[in-house]
């Protein structure tokens, strides 16, 4: 289990995303220079936890509301895209903290 210092905000809700990363990888099968891909290129959905320095992702938002399960962490120049499935709801804060913000 995850445990997030910056989001104290009770019952915080967090953006659905959809981002496509490059990922750095091993492959036993690659024993010769023709074999070896040029790239490694992954797709990670879930809950945006985090943005700086960062981006993090969550599977699962728990009871406790600032507990995750399953969470990604993708360096931000490794992201190729990255794609909002859904918002933070209209009266509802977000808090996934920004770059800038005190944390």
């Amino acid at each position: 289990m995850h445990r997030a210092d910056d989001a104290t905000k009770p019952h915080a809700v967090y953006p659905l995303v959809v981002i496509e990363w490059t990922d750095a990888w091993y492959d036993p099968d690659e024993q010769e220079p023709g074999d070896w891909k040029d790239e490694y290129p992954v797709r990670t959905v879930g809950y945006l936890v985090r943005e700086v320095p960062v981006y993090s992702v969550a599977q699962e938002v728990l009871a406790d509301p600032d507990t995750f399960r399953a969470v990604t962490h993708i360096p931000r120049a490794m992201v190729t895209r990255m794609t909002l499935l859904q918002a933070v709801p209209q009266g509802y804060g977000s808090a996934v903290p920004r770059e800038g913000q005190d944390n």
